[in-house]
């Protein structure tokens, strides 16, 4: 006997209608390649199933078509994955790119572009004497230890030449 608002006293299931859903669970473990599921049928109480269908005939009038019958709804619930460790590390890879373009473009921006750009390059860059006028110097006995560590690499002394 049907439940539904708009039966009739002693209507079945059949002539009124009837809405059933069915909720499909998916579930797999971590690092398992079995996928199990499960069916839940549910009867919604109280609801009906009809379809109505109006044919206008070529002499003016119409046919109403109603159709009872058995509405079956699927939900479909649950996590299925797998770990690929390829995707992780194509994932890890683009990352690494993206935050290197970041890098890059807010460079570009800082030193281009902003107002302050030739304090930014002051503080991003450091000038530093070529090492191998250092390293002849040091050799050459114009410059001590001391100095070296200081910077001072004899440009400032006049009278030092370097010579190979």
């Amino acid at each position: 006997v049907s439940t539904a608002p708009g039966a009739k006293p002693g209507e079945s299931y059949r002539s009124s209608g009837i809405v059933i859903v069915i909720i499909i669970d998916y579930q797999n473990l971590p690092f398992k390649n079995t996928i199990t599921y499960k069916y839940r049928p549910q009867y919604i109480p109280g609801n009906e199933y009809k379809s109505v269908e109006n044919i206008f005939m070529p002499n003016g009038s119409y046919v109403v078509k109603e159709r009872h019958g058995l509405r079956l709804i699927f939900q479909q619930n649950g996590e299925i994955g797998r770990f690929d460790f390829i995707s992780l590390l194509q994932n890890i890879v683009a990352g690494f790119a993206l935050f290197s373009l970041a890098t890059i473009i807010v460079e570009v921006l800082m030193l281009k572009f902003l107002p302050e750009k030739d304090v930014y390059e002051q503080v991003k860059f450091e000038t530093t004497h070529d090492i191998y006028e250092h390293a002849k110097l040091k050799k050459q006995g114009v410059i001590s230890d001391d100095e070296a560590q200081q910077g001072q690499f004899g440009k400032e002394r006049p009278g030092y030449e370097i010579s190979s």
